[in-house]
């Protein structure tokens, strides 16, 4: 038995070697192309704001839009010129970015850390899965609104297309 599992683990052991050498073989301009091309981007989101537009609408004014800062990985969102700030039990955090498109309901993503300092108890969510979760307020330029529920830290998670 244990010299099944040795040579179980060496044939992985030479397998993995040879996958690794042929991933990483040098083939010139076009070799590198073929590597960069299975490469997969990895991202980290930072605290930020999904708003529905009745939210988007009390915060910045009647009609208004989102304007486009910055195009995100995932096609048709994008990161907004409009901020926010979340305020919570025993902390603030200003200048919070809000994510477009608009949803049909309002949420705030946060990390452990900004939890704590917000003096909430977040439970970590999958996106939109909002039900049971601590509330907070938002304070735009023009007006605020305090959600009843919405305020998450995100669970781990892959966009893909």
């Amino acid at each position: 038995m244990a010299e099944d599992q040795l040579k179980l683990s060496q044939l992985i052991k030479a397998i993995t070697s040879e996958v690794c050498q042929r991933l990483n073989a040098d083939q010139g301009a076009e070799g590198e192309k073929q590597r960069w091309e299975r490469r997969i981007p990895v991202g980290i989101s930072n605290r930020h704001v999904h708003l529905s537009q009745e939210h988007l609408e009390i915060l910045f004014g009647k009609d208004a839009k989102l304007t486009n800062f910055r195009d995100l990985s995932q096609p048709g969102q994008f990161a907004c010129s409009e901020t926010v700030t979340i305020v919570g039990l025993t902390g603030v955090f200003e200048r919070v970015r809000v994510l477009g498109p608009t949803r049909t309901h309002s949420q705030v993503e946060i990390s452990a850390s900004d939890a704590r300092r917000l003096g909430l108890i977040v439970p970590v969510r999958d996106s939109g899965d909002l039900e049971g979760t601590p509330g907070i307020t938002l304070v735009g330029p023009v007006g605020s609104i305090t959600l009843s529920q919405g305020c998450i830290i995100a669970a781990r998670h892959i966009h893909m297309h």
